[in-house]
């Protein structure tokens, strides 16, 4: 996927649910999404770097399963592969989905 991270931002947006990168500042109330890059890997050719491959992470957290806001997550990253991880949070009472993939930015 050809992206920046403020496009992914920018779909994350229309969730209409409190997104922020990494972490917010003060404590929201579920369900809210935070999302941030990973790992990258910038790279080119001819002493110049041309592309920046990364890996994204999107952290879905909610305090019952909440299958209608992950399916939202599916369908507005459907042009990627996504890695999925499930897990119960038992200090804070909270479920977590986060989905993972790859998108690569031309500099």
């Amino acid at each position: 996927m050809k992206a920046t991270l403020q496009d992914i931002a920018t779909r994350l947006g229309t969730l209409n649910l409190p997104v922020a990168y990494d972490h917010f500042i003060t404590a929201k109330e579920p369900p809210f999404v935070c999302y941030r890059i990973t790992s990258q890997q910038i790279a080119g050719a001819d002493d110049k770097n041309l592309y920046k491959n990364s890996v994204c992470a999107i952290e879905l957290y909610t305090n019952t399963k909440d299958i209608a806001n992950e399916q939202s997550i599916e369908t507005l990253f459907n042009d990627v592969e996504l890695s999925v991880y499930m897990d119960y949070i038992s200090e804070e009472n909270l479920f977590l989905t986060e989905y993972t993939f790859k998108f690569t930015e031309i500099l």
